[in-house]
């Protein structure tokens, strides 16, 4: 009761009648004057809105701010300038505080709105991307995203602000998950990889030819399973398809260091520099535009590349797992990069 008995006369004493007052009292300095008058406006800001809450907290740092802000201007008629200016700056702080608490952007109606016609922007990107012959995960994942955004934009319209921009975050999760299987089936990135392992796989059967028969069965497991990608991109079962071409580059791989054609420490070197190269223009991209997901892409494709070499360290025998490693260190690294163009 006393705490808000002070409340009310500091409110009545200071933004009503006790400013013009005590400015017009005060020393001639007016740029501490300029900073008491803008102090006092957010009060009186602060006082609205502690007025229409129902909230203790503010309560206490409005009437510590009301009282701190009465000792600058005490202060300042008295010449005490630094100290009032201390005072001000002290009171302003807690105001900015009050209006932190009682303003809290989740609840605002224009921020919540730019949220949610950011997650429809994400939606018709999404719906664009994906046809009538992608994965069932992925069409269900989009299904729940429209409903969650639906289900957003009713309770925006009813004015429940904070559920609303909660439910299109978790639509916007969804789109995330989403995208992440999408970029799996990108077709220009897909059309790659099978020239990537179209290519490798001819080098395979070429090293078999004059191969031992360990050399002519991985060719020949390669060769298969890039037949079998092929019918999984036409029956639109992309991710499988993907799965099919990594396996088939690594069964290539092995066969051509078998067969001498490729692989050894030359091969595993001149991978390592590619990949070290790659970290050392990654680092500087990101020092110029930070990206929280590159980043992390980055990290993750330094853990695999410190385990790639540890592999090779160890003998002939983690050979493929090195070489794996390596690889994947490399497709990281490149996903990284594709985050910053």
């Amino acid at each position: 009761m006393k705490t808000a008995t002070r409340l009310v006369v500091l409110v009545l004493l200071i933004l009503p009648f006790g400013i013009p007052a005590a400015i017009a009292q005060g020393p001639g300095d007016v740029n501490l004057q300029r900073e008491l008058e803008r102090t006092d406006e957010i009060l009186r800001k602060a006082s609205e809105l502690v007025g229409a809450a129902n909230n203790a907290q503010a309560a206490e740092l409005l009437a510590s701010a009301l009282e701190i802000q009465e000792q600058a201007h005490v202060a300042y008629r008295n010449g005490f300038n630094d100290v009032a200016r201390i005072r001000t700056m002290t009171a302003r702080g807690l105001a900015n505080r009050i209006l932190a608490l009682l303003l809290d952007p989740e609840e605002r109606a224009d921020r919540v709105e730019q949220e949610l016609q950011r997650t429809d922007d994400m939606l018709a990107k999404a719906r664009d991307f994906l046809g009538p012959q992608s994965p069932d995960m992925s069409r269900t994942l989009l299904e729940g995203a429209l409903k969650h955004q639906s289900q957003a934009w009713e309770l925006f319209r009813a004015g429940n602000h904070r559920p609303a921009l909660r439910m299109t975050l978790q639509a916007r999760e969804m789109l995330n998950k989403l995208r992440l299987q999408t970029e799996e089936f990108d077709p220009a990135r897909l059309e790659e990889e099978f020239r990537r392992t179209e290519e490798l796989v001819a080098r395979a059967m070429e090293a078999a030819q004059s191969g031992t028969s360990r050399v002519v069965q991985l060719a020949d497991q390669a060769s298969e399973l890039l037949r079998r990608a092929h019918e999984f991109v036409s029956d639109g079962r992309y991710l499988a398809a993907r799965n099919h071409l990594s396996q088939a580059q690594r069964l290539a791989h092995r066969a051509l260091r078998l067969a001498g054609g490729e692989g050894g420490e030359d091969n595993f070197e001149r991978l390592s520099e590619q990949v070290q190269a790659g970290f050392e223009r990654l680092s500087e991209r990101l020092g110029q535009s930070p990206n929280e997901g590159a980043a992390q892409l980055a990290q993750e494709s330094q853990e695999h590349f410190r385990l790639a070499n540890e592999l090779y360290q160890a003998g002939p025998e983690s050979e493929e797992r090195a070489f794996a490693e390596l690889n994947l260190a490399l497709r990281l690294l490149n996903k990284a990069k594709d985050l910053l163009e």
